[in-house]
């Protein structure tokens, strides 16, 4: 059967013509000049026989064969061998050569195998690379690994040399390299598309500009999408997408895996205006995202985070260049519907939602709707504190916004506006939306009341309550989850209609129940599983 590449039939290429051997559906031969694909399975059958070939691409007058107008070409045919030993840099270079002479963009395809590499291989005109579940390119060697686009466009010559694709193919290697995959300037509209790396691109010796993907300056309109990108324990710092900080708008990042087991460095940075990053799950970095200075108008949307609960400050989304030693920062940048665990350590807060990428960087601009964060594991005791944001005690830090987020775990509330050393305090207060947002507070005060329905206005609040004094009944429990008294009730209420979530704080078990509520009538409690 044909291999499907996002909708496109992957031939199999099968060299001459040999009348003794017995070739099957979407074969395709070589044959006086002219290629030929199997319609019928035959043996014997000349391929200008129409009942059972079909015309693929003809010789042409002017003496070439029809190698040379041939939309997908086996790369074994440029003699690469996937042994996963062989240095097939040469093979390679003919293979970029050849592409380079084509009037139509054709595709490169990799059985399985798995095909080394160990210098730069530059593809000058446009190529699309693809392979199948097995088909692997290691990279051996210390530069970039394949430069996509030929160097010197500039916005008057740039069209009809711009779009490169690269799918379905695994990557690794590369660990002394500085990008795996680079595109060119001015080239635009390019993807990387359900592709693997392991343990793929520069292991920042150093360097925290190494990444596995980079997009130069002016290279707009990029998509990398449904890849899986993972990090061993012993992979390093290693990194997923980059770009350059000029030029680059409207690159999307979005439906991948990237897993850190290392804990280390930063998944994605985007440095240009209109980016997106949405619906990725990001997973075990110092940084899941970071937004740099040129990073107007940007989303950071419907992710789901876990961070690396590191013993230093950072966020799960930090903006502005990194070691930056000036205030410049990026302006409207909306980060929505996105959870997040941020994985502080006991009685400590490290980690956010949201920062700055140096105590010289500044938020500006911000808007942060609608997120789920837990600023700690549930079973972590004495429970973790977090918040939202963490800002710098700068001055200029305007128009900032934060609504309908629900912090969970160890919740303190949206900014931590504590200075020390008897600073002033130089920030201004985040805008809330008092009918939607959470409450910057949580009431202690009342812990033995159970309000009716009716009784609660619109909007969330939280409080801290007796789990029997509300009506939560565990006597049939096991002894293990009859533990502890105390717990946060969070509550959201619109219209008469209510609903509360009660997360058990002090017990052994992490227990969590849910009830609604209108008028004077409460439901039962439902007990339900939690995150960890």
């Amino acid at each position: 059967m044909a291999e499907q590449i996002l909708g496109r039939v992957l031939m199999n290429f099968a060299g001459n013509y040999d009348s003794t051997k017995r070739y099957q559906y979407l074969d395709v031969v070589m044959y006086q000049g002219s290629s030929y694909v199997c319609q019928i399975d035959s043996t014997g059958i000349l391929p200008t026989d129409d009942s059972h070939w079909q015309l693929l691409a003809s010789a042409g007058k002017d003496g070439k064969s029809a190698a040379d107008s041939q939309l997908v070409v086996n790369v074994i045919t440029f003699g690469l061998v996937g042994d996963g030993v062989t240095d097939n840099a040469p093979a390679m270079q003919k293979m970029a050569d050849w592409v380079a002479q084509q009037s139509l963009q054709p595709t490169l395809f990799f059985p399985q195998g798995t095909y080394a590499w160990s210098n730069t291989i530059q593809f000058k005109e446009p190529v699309t690379l693809a392979g199948v579940d097995g088909s692997w390119l290691k990279y051996t060697g210390t530069g970039t690994g394949l430069l996509l686009g030929k160097s010197g466009m500039n916005a008057s010559n740039y069209l009809g040399h711009c779009t490169f694709t690269v799918e379905h193919l695994g990557f690794t290697g590369g660990g002394d390299s500085q990008y795996l995959i680079q595109f060119n300037n001015f080239v635009t509209q390019s993807r990387v598309s359900y592709c693997r790396f392991h343990d793929a691109g520069g292991r920042n010796h150093g360097h925290i500009t190494d990444f596995c993907i980079h997009f130069n300056a002016d290279a707009w309109d990029g998509r990398v999408e449904h890849c899986q990108f993972d990090v061993s324990l012993s992979g390093g710092q290693r990194q997923f997408v980059d770009m350059d900080e000029y030029g680059n708008s409207r690159v999307v990042v979005a439906d991948n895996l990237v897993t850190s087991l290392s804990g280390f460095g930063t998944a994605i940075f985007l440095n240009g205006c209109n980016n997106q990053v949405i619906r990725n799950k990001i997973e075990g970095f110092q940084n899941n995202v970071r937004l740099g200075t040129q990073a107007n108008q940007s989303i950071v949307a419907f992710n789901y985070f876990e961070k690396n609960g590191s013993s230093m400050p950072s966020a799960a989304v930090e903006i502005g260049n990194p070691n930056a030693t000036t205030s410049a920062s990026p302006r409207y940048i909306y980060i929505a519907h996105n959870y997040a665990g941020l994985h502080n350590k006991a009685g400590k807060m490290y980690s956010t939602l949201v920062g700055p990428s140096s105590d010289k960087a500044l938020l500006r601009n911000v808007t942060i709707d609608g997120n789920f964060v837990n600023a700690a594991d549930y079973t972590t005791k004495p429970t973790a504190l977090g918040f939202i944001v963490r800002e710098n005690n700068l001055a200029g830090q305007v128009g900032n916004h934060s609504v309908n987020n629900y912090l969970s775990q160890g919740y303190q509330g949206i900014l931590d506006m504590s200075t020390s050393n008897g600073e002033n305090n130089l920030r201004e207060p985040w805008i809330e939306n008092d009918s939607s947002s959470a409450s910057n507070s949580i009431d202690t005060e009342n812990l033995d009341k159970n309000n009716k329905p009716s009784e609660i206005p619109d909007g969330f609040s939280y409080a801290l309550k007796k789990a029997e004094a509300i009506g939560i009944d565990r006597s049939d429990f096991a002894k293990d989850a009859q533990a502890g008294s105390k717990g946060l009730l969070t509550t959201k209420a619109v219209s008469g209609l209510v609903k509360q979530h009660f997360e058990l704080l002090d017990g052994l078990e992490p227990l969590n129940f849910e009830r609604t509520g209108s008028g004077d009538t409460w439901t039962d409690w439902f007990c339900m599983t939690s995150w960890n």
